[in-house]
């Protein structure tokens, strides 16, 4: 009877262990369990915020103003653009990072002449003639009276991000840095008078008037806006800057007889090249869509 007694208590023993270990693997079961469930449920806009690198696809349209330093011809209002491509945020740390991108932008801008200065150039078909091409008897004439230029250019910003912490699903952010713009292709439309139609009032369209404007144009100036994460780790942002243009726009910066130069005056009986010196500065709106 003892020993019957002595093994009833040994297996009820045992059939303890084994229901303690059983709880134990319950609950850290359960454990395991409520920290993933906890881990899905996190702010999805923490995520996004802790990412090294954001990209994706950018649009971005604004105004640019030309600004001409000689009185002989001058801004027909104001020129404007549309570009689209892609940019890219790499965070530093949390709030410090650098916005960089490659976006294609689609330009046109003018201007006129003020009637103190009769310029003129050379054409045949649709190529307008420079300096160095010297002078032939089978192109044209053309007296401008005022020009748009046409242009599809590379703009590449390199630009310091500073950005706050995610509010609920928001951050806001400013930049400062530079604006490089490299030109693609150029054409422009020119009206006023030419030799070809007898001196008549005419437009010609789709010009190609090669080395006229310089290749890069580079600006510097600051942007803000917001970041919106909508969807998990996929966020819109938009915002707006203003860049100052530093480099000049046209080949050559006002000096005058440039092999490459179009445009001329006549002085006594000669023939004098100009170019202008200006600039161009940039106000600009975008919106980026960042996975």
């Amino acid at each position: 009877m003892m020993r019957f007694t002595q093994e009833i208590i040994s297996i009820f023993a045992t059939n303890m262990n084994i229901m303690k270990l059983q709880l134990f693997s319950l609950t850290t079961l359960l454990a395991l369990s409520l920290n993933s469930a906890l881990a899905q449920t996190t702010n999805p806009s923490e995520t996004a915020a802790n990412k090294k690198v954001h990209a994706g696809l950018s649009l971005s349209s604004g105004m640019l103003f030309t600004n001409f330093e000689t009185n002989t011809v001058e801004r027909s209002g104001l020129g404007g653009f549309f570009g689209l491509g892609f940019g890219f945020n790499y965070a530093f740390t949390k709030n410090i990072g650098l916005s960089s991108g490659l976006e294609f932008h689609f330009e046109r801008f003018s201007f006129e002449t003020t009637g103190t200065t009769v310029f003129q150039y050379d054409y045949f078909d649709r190529e307008i003639k420079q300096n160095r091409d010297g002078i032939d008897a089978e192109n044209f004439t053309m007296t401008l009276d005022n020009r748009k230029q046409n242009t599809v250019a590379a703009n590449i910003p390199i630009m310091l991000l500073f950005r706050t912490n995610m509010i609920g699903y928001f951050r806001y952010f400013g930049k400062f840095g530079l604006r490089n713009s490299i030109l693609l292709r150029q054409r422009v439309n020119d009206a006023g008078i030419s030799t070809e139609n007898l001196g008549q009032q005419i437009k010609l369209e789709g010009m190609r008037a090669a080395n006229d404007l310089f290749f890069l144009r580079t600006s510097a100036g600051i942007a803000a806006g917001t970041e919106w994460n909508f969807a998990a780790t996929t966020s819109l942002s938009i915002e707006a800057g203003f860049y100052y243009g530093f480099t000049p726009i046209f080949n050559g910066n006002g000096k005058e007889n440039r092999n490459g130069s179009t445009l001329y005056e006549v002085k006594n009986g000669e023939r004098v090249y100009r170019s202008f010196k200006a600039n161009q500065s940039v106000f600009e709106i975008k919106a980026i869509l960042l996975f």
